[in-house]
């Protein structure tokens, strides 16, 4: 069964007493359950998660590093833009 909570890159373990507050940190695993539900994990909570230990089978997920350098610039970028087309805009 496919799903976002297993292509999302996240990790969605949540244990009990947390209210469904989720792990949130880089998934570098997935997880399977009985029921063939798929959902990422990260290490920590592959190993100790409440969610993680109803899963039965696992396959290692490369883990994406997120170039915040790159991001801001992007932003800051298509700020500058925008403001150049608003500016002439007027």
């Amino acid at each position: 069964m496919s799903n976002l909570y297993a292509v999302d890159g996240r990790c969605h373990n949540a244990n009990r007493g947390t209210y469904g507050h989720e792990c949130s940190r880089p998934a570098t695993w997935i997880g399977t359950s009985r029921a063939g539900f798929r959902s990422g994990y990260c290490s920590h909570c592959k190993e100790h998660g409440d969610e993680a230990r109803e899963c039965v089978a696992w396959e290692a997920r490369e883990c994406v590093a997120w170039d915040v350098t790159m991001t801001v610039s992007s932003i800051m970028i298509l700020t500058g833009i925008a403001g150049i087309i608003t500016t002439l805009a007027w």
